[in-house]
């Protein structure tokens, strides 16, 4: 292993290396999540996101409300057919 003196700090040149290799990889990571944060076609993908969140929860409160009524028109047909009987 070599070490450099530069400022009067000695550094290995193996960890010099490293952290060059290192400092890239963030650097390159840094220019995708750029890349990946101006373009349009993730915010087309969240607004559908939404738009079925939105469905989902109108269905299940329609639903509920469906339920309760089918189940008030049902009991009412029992009881005339019970009546009836």
């Amino acid at each position: 292993m070599f070490l450099l003196s530069r400022n009067g700090i000695t550094v290995n040149l193996k960890q010099r290396k490293e952290r060059t290799e290192m400092n890239t990889i963030l650097l390159k990571l840094y220019v995708r999540f750029q890349d990946l944060m101006s373009r349009e076609e993730g915010q087309d993908l969240v607004e559908y996101a939404l738009v079925c969140a939105l469905i989902a929860f109108g269905a299940i409160a329609g639903m509920k409300v469906l339920a309760s009524g089918l189940n008030n028109a049902f009991a009412t047909i029992s009881t005339t057919l019970a009546n009836d009987l």
